[in-house]
């Protein structure tokens, strides 16, 4: 079981955010946090301060430590029928019926398998991809892998190479050395997630 400490400070990585950025979210100070996390508790007020803005942690888990950390409700889901193309782009139905999963110590908000082979050897087709969504102000790495849907029911695996802020395209580039880069127009993207879990398929 988890201490409080831990606790606490799964709630913060699990969002990815900085201590300053946490407390703001949940309506504290850095320094209350901090002050938590030195002395390894978790009052009932900060408990329900985090409770009353995060409603997907589970109040059992984060006051005492029992079952996992997310409401069963709010776990990710895995769209069966909702293809991650790592090959030419595929136009996938948004309306298929999710089941809902969940694999420790993964952070992910869905799970998709892979069809296509432009992300060999990294990705192959039938592996499962967790994605999670990017803060707004998230900075784009040009090594990682990221999930992108457009506004044209798009969705694909890439790399995203940098690009100015001036600049209206990203250009896209594959593992696959038979693939070659291309661009896709900025406002055409409704949302950027980054895979953050590959299982290959057996």
């Amino acid at each position: 079981m988890l201490t409080p400490k831990e606790r606490l400070q799964a709630v913060i990585r699990y969002y990815g955010r900085t201590q300053e950025d946490f407390a703001a979210r949940i309506g504290t100070t850095q320094g209350r946090v901090s002050a938590c996390l030195s002395r390894e508790r978790i009052p009932l007020s900060l408990a329900g301060d985090i409770l009353m803005h995060m409603k997907e942690i589970s109040p059992e888990w984060l006051i005492f430590g029992w079952g996992t950390m997310l409401k069963e409700s709010v776990r990710p889901n895995y769209f069966s029928e909702l293809i991650a193309s790592c090959g030419d782009v595929e136009y996938a139905e948004a309306d298929c019926e999710p089941i809902c999963i969940n694999i420790p110590g993964v952070k992910a908000d869905a799970y998709f398998p892979a069809g296509g082979s432009s992300m060999e050897p990294t990705i192959y087709p039938g592996d499962l991809v967790g994605v999670k969504a990017l803060d707004a102000h998230a900075i784009l790495d040009p090594d990682k892998l990221y999930f992108i849907l457009t506004n044209e029911n798009q969705r694909m695996i890439k790399h995203i190479q940098p690009s100015s802020p001036d600049e209206d395209t990203f250009e896209l580039s594959s593992d696959n050395p038979k693939y070659r880069p291309f661009r896709i127009r900025k406002d055409s993207v409704l949302k950027i997630y980054q895979v953050t879990f590959i299982g290959h398929a057996v």
